[in-house]
């Protein structure tokens, strides 16, 4: 499926590598160039390289190839998708590759994102070209066709940066001083829209996106402490944005614990 990019997209990450290879013919008749046939099979490998362990997560995994056109007449400039088609190595309903290893605290089903495993990873590529598909064209005046092939890897760290569908945890320690023991934990997760305006000055927006409970097993006890983890998930759509000096909006995550006392009604005898 081709897309829109998101906020947080790049081209190259200090953990991983990405290559992309497909087999290609060459015809002399095209100066030698590399030549896909239409109705024979585009086949290759896709390689990816993490050079660390369990630092980052990884998420969907795929190829796509794309059919684009580009027409410019004197009224007007049109751009349209006529073909595309993508072959997904790990994602939604799909297992956890051999790019990553099993999350101990969810199952394949219940996890977007999965802890890298280092080293490398290799995976076979082959897509049918469909007959229909027109050829190669490129002309400077008017329009051309072009056939686009990428890759895509989603990747999130363990280091706060929060992407819609990761799995997350905190931990915190309680202390209650108290006679009384604590409620249920209640986690709320905030997301924060930052505009800077003209005149230099910001304007915050925060939007309660989640809020989840926690069983009785984490209750503190009267005159007690105790070391808690709480797991949530950080729900689809919800991301941040790195602050840019080419745009003027910030997007920020923050997570809130709530942590209240159970008061005993006193009887007057």
């Amino acid at each position: 499926m081709s897309r829109p990019e998101l906020p947080h997209t790049i081209t190259s990450h200090p953990f991983i590598s990405i290559s992309f290879d497909l087999a290609q013919h060459h015809d002399v008749a095209q100066g030698d160039l590399p030549t896909f046939h239409t109705g024979e099979d585009l086949v290759g490998v896709l390689q990816l390289e993490c050079t660390v362990a369990h630092t980052i997560s990884l998420g969907r995994i795929e190829v796509e190839l794309v059919g684009r056109e580009h027409a410019t007449t004197q009224q007007e400039v049109i751009q349209k998708i006529f073909w595309q088609t993508s072959l997904a190595f790990q994602g939604p309903s799909l297992p956890i590759s051999n790019a990553c290893e099993a999350d101990s605290g969810s199952s394949t089903s219940s996890s977007t994102y999965h802890p890298a495993r280092k080293g490398i990873t290799t995976f076979p590529i082959r897509l049918s070209l469909p007959t229909s598909l027109p050829p190669l064209f490129l002309h400077s005046d008017c329009s051309h066709f072009i056939h686009l092939a990428r890759s895509c890897v989603e990747v999130t760290s363990t280091n706060g940066w929060a992407v819609e569908g990761s799995r997350s945890r905190i931990g915190l320690r309680v202390i209650n001083q108290t006679r009384s023991a604590t409620l249920s934990l209640v986690l709320t997760v905030i997301q924060r829209i930052i505009i800077r305006q003209d005149d230099g000055r910001e304007a915050e927006m925060d939007n309660i996106v989640h809020d989840q409970s926690y069983s009785d097993s984490h209750i503190t006890s009267a005159f007690s402490e105790s070391v808690l983890y709480l797991d949530f998930t950080i729900p689809k759509d919800v991301r941040t944005v790195s602050a840019s000096a080419q745009t003027s909006l910030r997007v920020d995550i923050f997570i809130q614990v709530d942590v209240g006392l159970a008061h005993e009604e006193e009887k007057i005898l």
